[in-house]
């Protein structure tokens, strides 16, 4: 959302199209996917209709967005070339979305090394307070949280009878310890990098309960996100207020080591390959 938000659409139409989505048809596969239970065809036409073929330059706000290149595990900061293809990088989600190869990169989606990305915010606005979005709640609400399950909430292309009785099979419980527990190690993943990068102020929608790949109505998505953003206006406004530049001005930050950029040459070149292949 926040490149079709960059590329200039407003939020009730952003809300729209979402309301247009068909979870069924938007992670189909095809044949070319990689290894992966859902494909990217039907986000690809989507995302299309709006992006075309546009480059980062071609937006009207500044966007990056984060993968994670499988081949050196490290993170990868995409801020130039073809803005779909980035997408499409920094949404595969492993496992369930096929990775993105590009030259020597093989890339997954960028939450599994840093979730909430407030250190490229940084790098694109160095003088603007980073307000982060945090998909979770904080650590002490962990324990209240329903088990991610899913078995039950991804739009598997199986009768969800067939899923209920997979999930009491031993397998089928095996494969929710793994989910659970993947979901405790990349919650702590985000608290931990919001340590390290400390946005200037840190929204957390209560959207916990909402499954990865559930059709949700983005409505309540949306009160949820202005609720939580009218909590945290006295914030908002002292982080954009003199003090806070002063703060931002002086804050002392430990040096770490950059992740790789992808070249715009990258991008594109690899972009049109997959477009002759296709």
């Amino acid at each position: 959302m926040g490149a079709l938000y960059a590329a200039g659409k407003k939020p009730s139409e952003l809300i729209e199209l979402i309301h247009h989505f068909n979870l069924n048809d938007l992670y189909r596969r095809r044949p070319e996917d990689g290894p992966a239970i859902f494909g990217h065809a039907g986000l690809i036409e989507v995302l299309s209709d709006v992006l075309g073929d546009g480059d980062f330059s071609q937006l009207k706000i500044p966007f990056g967005c984060t993968a994670v290149d499988l081949n050196t595990a490290k993170e990868v900061y995409l801020t130039s070339g073809n803005v779909l293809e980035a997408i499409l990088a920094s949404s595969a989600f492993p496992g369930m979305l096929p990775p993105r190869p590009w030259n020597d990169y093989l890339l997954v989606d960028g939450g599994v090394l840093d979730p909430v990305p407030v250190k490229l915010a940084r790098l694109l606005a160095p003088g603007l307070p980073v307000i982060a979005v945090t998909l979770q709640p904080p650590p002490e609400e962990w324990g209240r949280l329903p088990e991610a399950d899913i078995i039950d909430t991804a739009p598997l292309p199986i009768p969800h009878r067939l899923l209920q009785g997979f999930s009491r099979l031993r397998i089928g419980q095996a494969v929710k310890i793994f989910t659970r527990s993947m979901d405790i190690n990349s919650r702590m993943v985000a608290e931990l990098r919001l340590m390290i990068d400390r946005p200037d102020v840190n929204i957390r929608p209560n959207v916990i309960r909402f499954g990865l790949f559930e059709q949700v109505d983005p409505d309540i998505l949306a009160d949820l996100g202005r609720q939580a953003a009218s909590e945290k206006y006295a914030e908002i406004v002292n982080a954009a207020s003199l003090s806070g530049k002063i703060r931002r001005l002086f804050r002392q930050i430990a040096p770490t080591e950059e992740p790789a950029v992808l070249a715009r040459g990258d991008l594109e070149r690899d972009s049109s390959r997959e477009r002759e292949a296709t």
